[in-house]
């Protein structure tokens, strides 16, 4: 299928599922109050733009989440290679590695906020506590899933240790390390929202608890879809950037 016609199935797919949507709750089969009609949350869309609302908590997410995103990514990814180059270090440090990896986000979220404040870094430290271990854990099984034999065969023609893992390791690992990447950009807006779910002066998440308070349905709906919206246009700048950087693979 072409890329015009997989574009029109999908509008119209889409479209679909919009008029079903309408016509159950327009004619009374579901309660507005639990599902508003897509008519009415684009209405709340359009206000929320006019007034500006959307644009600043946006950006107030967006930045919070593009600087957990970067500083959980290059730690976690720095860490997974530590721990790959020196194996001996990572069996004694990993069993804590999984302790922490294991503590739920959401209830760390209280006692970030009570360390940094109501602040953007308490919404960014949450969002990296989630990120570094994706990476960290993504890094590390892309550098074991080298060939040994590759490697033999590299010492073999004299390779230093950099060469080597330069060469060879890390180009293996890197489609490990960009899956974990495609996830983290999803998971740093996650922590993101949870944190201004909990306390914040600002973002989307932020907007869902207001307009929750206020029985606003139609603008938590719409303040979900902007989220929505934002996650796949991350995702499909890490399928660009995957496809761009990992063009060398359909020649291999």
């Amino acid at each position: 299928m072409s890329s015009i016609r997989l574009l029109g199935a999908r509008l119209v797919f889409g479209g679909a599922l919009l008029g079903i949507w309408e016509l159950v709750t327009r004619s009374g089969w579901v309660d507005r109050d639990f599902l508003p009609e897509p008519t009415a949350i684009a209405s709340w869309l359009g206000e929320a733009l006019s007034d500006g609302s959307i644009h600043r908590n946006a950006i107030a997410t967006g930045m919070a989440m593009f600087l957990a995103f970067v500083i959980g990514s290059a730690s976690g990814i720095l860490v997974g290679v530590l721990f790959g180059q020196f194996q001996r270090v990572a069996a004694v440090v990993s069993p804590f590695i999984y302790f922490l990896n294991a503590l739920p986000r959401v209830a760390l979220a209280p006692l970030l906020i009570l360390y940094l404040g109501i602040s953007i870094w308490s919404k960014v430290s949450l969002g990296v506590s989630i990120v570094f271990f994706v990476l960290l854990l993504n890094t590390v099984a892309g550098l074991r899933s080298v060939d040994p034999d590759h490697v033999k065969l590299a010492k073999l023609n004299r390779f230093s240790a950099r060469q080597v893992f330069w060469k060879v390791s890390l180009p293996t690992a890197v489609p490990t390390i960009f899956a974990g990447l495609k996830l983290s950009a999803v998971y740093s807006l996650l922590g993101v929202v949870v944190s201004e779910m909990v306390a914040s002066t600002s973002g989307l998440g932020q907007l869902i608890i207001y307009n929750t308070n206020t029985f606003n349905i139609a603008g938590v709906y719409g303040t979900l879809f902007i989220l929505a919206m934002l996650a796949l246009i991350l995702t499909s700048c890490m399928d660009i950037a995957e496809r761009k950087l990992l063009s060398w693979q359909r020649f291999s």
